[in-house]
């Protein structure tokens, strides 16, 4: 039996159920060596069993933990090639630089996209080995703390700064930049867009403003603040820029009253481009008569543009002709002499009293006759006087 026992243990290192009945039932006493020689072959038996087993969890749990290591690295992957994609994808300059410590000298660019590279003319490499001092128009190591601690403070930071090329042109961009921990270390990502379209679309529309022979003011479209005049406007009103800037619009408006007023920017929030002619109160209290060009622009919380005409001439102008005109229908109306307006085709289109008298006719009945239908001037030959004045252009 201790052939058969030892056989088999030694070939498989295990014992099968039938061996061990048998170990048990050729055991004598308890002190017996037989029972001796069984107990500590069973306990070997097991102990090398749990060693098996042991072994076998530890190279299953090696193989799970490799497949989760290379699914772990392919999903890093994966993450890095969309984040280089979408780094790499925008319009605007990305830089990462970190922040340094105090007296470390300046601090030197981690990461940049390929927009900072296209745009500022350097390689990569190049841009790498460089930082925000070495592009900056004016950079200083001085300056460039500053703005760091700025940004440490707050978190973030947006502000406007010019950016200088390889070859030293300058681009005026607006940056925004953000604090973040890269690799357990503080660092700083910023976005630079580039703003030179907006500039000069900026310096086209003040030397348009600034020109102009009509007044211009943008307002608040919430309650009517001035935030903008040009001085056309300015001295339109005898008040100073900086006057105007501390005042509302109802200050100047000398119809409308504050509700009107309200009611009025409402409309022309709505989209609406609103044309109309008002009063508006000079510094000295007189008033000066103004035609308003008015739209909405949804831009710094809402404002309305304003464009202010002075019509005090074209009053003066129209109110002189209707004065004219009221002058010249009483002296036709109330003359004592006949009078009347003939068409080029001869057809009566005005007569007065006078007139209708003297023809022995009514005002009615004259409007709309040819003068070579009046029995009294073909007796009279003013008919004859008349073709001849037409053809002669009189």
């Amino acid at each position: 039996a201790c052939g058969d026992i030892g056989g088999e243990f030694l070939e498989q290192y295990t014992l099968s159920p039938a061996l061990r009945a048998r170990i048990r039932s050729a055991a004598g006493p308890a002190d017996d060596e037989i029972s001796a020689l069984a107990v500590s072959l069973e306990r070997l038996t097991d102990a090398v069993a749990a060693r098996d087993a042991e072994r076998a969890s530890r190279e299953r749990a090696l193989r799970e933990s490799d497949a989760r290591t290379r699914e772990m690295a392919a999903s890093l992957k994966a993450s890095e090639e969309r984040f280089r994609r979408l780094f790499n994808s925008g319009c605007d300059a990305v830089f990462v630089h970190e922040v340094g410590a105090e007296g470390a000298g300046p601090p030197v660019f981690l990461e940049v996209n390929e927009v900072a590279c296209r745009r500022l003319g350097y390689t990569r490499q190049e841009l790498l080995r460089l930082g925000p001092t070495d592009i900056e128009w004016g950079g200083t190591p001085d300056q460039t703390a500053r703005v760091i601690r700025q940004i440490q403070a707050k978190g973030s930071g947006i502000f406007e700064q010019v950016h200088v090329t390889k070859d030293g042109h300058r681009i005026p961009v607006e940056t925004s930049a953000q604090m973040f921990e890269l690799g357990g270390r503080p660092a700083i990502l910023s976005v630079s867009r580039d703003v030179s379209e907006r500039r000069r679309a900026e310096v086209e529309y003040r030397t348009i403003v600034q020109t102009s022979v009509d007044g211009f003011a943008v307002l608040s479209a919430h309650d009517g603040q001035i935030l903008d005049v040009n001085p056309a406007y300015a001295s339109m009103t005898g008040y100073e820029p900086d006057e105007l800037l501390r005042m509302r619009i109802s200050e100047l408006e000398a119809e409308e009253g504050p509700e009107a007023i309200r009611q009025h920017i409402a409309e022309i929030r709505k989209g609406r481009q609103e044309r109309f002619e008002t009063r508006h109160r000079r510094k000295d209290g007189t008033l000066i008569d103004v035609e308003i060009s008015a739209r909405f622009a949804p831009v710094r919380g809402g404002v309305v543009f304003i464009f202010v005409r002075d019509i005090g001439d074209r009053k003066r102008s129209e109110a002189r002709v209707a004065e004219l005109h009221d002058l010249t229908r009483k002296m036709f109306t109330e003359s004592t002499l006949g009078i009347l307006a003939f068409k080029a085709s001869g057809a009566c289109v005005q007569a007065n009293e006078a007139a209708a008298a003297t023809l022995g006719s009514r005002v009615d009945e004259l409007v709309g006759r040819s003068f070579r239908d009046i029995s009294a001037w073909r007796d009279s030959r003013l008919v004859e006087a008349a073709e001849a004045s037409l053809a002669a252009g009189a």
